[in-house]
């Protein structure tokens, strides 16, 4: 969407209540736009986020005192997605309107900043979590979606250290009661710290499929003591998939 090539407040005024998805993808708006947007979509389902660099327009003091409050958005709006980087402000000032409602929540940012601000919400419905992010960062400790069916959290872990990866297991191991899917990046798994999590004698029996991201050549999953933890951690998976995500190739089946 251009602002500049439509009078915005017709556009939504008229059409918006039969849209159920909305993607801002690098556009430039107002905070007045923004707010006319999610106003004028009572149906909208699910919402998308992608505004790098392109939301200078609106000055942060006054975005942040805007009475989310007083806005009534879509009832429906289950689904987030927020891509890459766009403002802090912007970020807490939408999750304050729908944080409680979220079903599904997929975040990609490079920023640990961001994700702290994400993470100050409650998220009381979430069942699908996505992340992915370049570097580690501490706010585990304070984040618990204990009902969440879906987590998927892509890292660059080989940066990580040993207390790094067993805050990120513990993390997970939160979820044990719940998961039916894990996707985790394969440098977790190879280091060992399914082995971690077993030591703590954490189960997850619900979980159907695991997904590992495998940022490297070579890695093998047969004969090893990662599988063996797995067969463990994991009593009821019926699938399993390497995924190459550097090289785009297409996912191995395991099992």
């Amino acid at each position: 969407m251009r602002p500049r090539s439509m009078r915005w407040d017709k556009l939504f005024c008229q059409y918006g209540h039969f849209l159920t998805h909305l993607n801002f993808n690098c556009v430039k708006v107002t905070r007045w736009q923004l707010k006319e947007a999610l106003i004028y979509t009572p149906n909208l389902q699910a919402l998308s986020i992608n505004l790098i660099n392109s939301f200078r327009g609106i000055e942060a003091t006054k975005l942040k005192n805007c009475d989310a409050d007083k806005i009534i958005i879509s009832p429906n709006l289950a689904t987030l997605q927020i891509i890459e980087d766009c403002q802090i402000q912007l970020a807490d000032w939408i999750l304050r309107l729908c944080a409680h409602q979220l079903v599904n929540l997929s975040i990609t940012t490079q920023n640990h900043q961001f994700l702290d601000y994400v993470f100050r919400r409650k998220f009381v419905k979430l069942k699908q979590l996505r992340i992915h992010f370049s570097h580690f960062c501490e706010i585990w400790h304070g984040v618990s979606h204990p009902e969440s069916e879906y987590l998927s959290i892509d890292m660059l872990f080989y940066l990580c250290d040993d207390i790094h990866y067993k805050i990120y297991m513990d993390f997970i191991g939160q979820f044990s009661s719940t998961l039916v899917h894990l996707g985790l990046s394969w440098h977790a798994v190879s280091r060992g710290y399914f082995g971690y999590l077993k030591e703590k004698g954490i189960l997850f029996p619900k979980i159907r499929s695991l997904t590992l991201r495998n940022h490297s050549y070579n890695v093998s999953w047969e004969g090893t003591q990662a599988k063996r933890d797995a067969e463990v951690l994991f009593p009821n998976v019926r699938d399993v998939k390497i995924v190459d995500v550097e090289y785009g190739y297409a996912p191995r089946n395991l099992i």
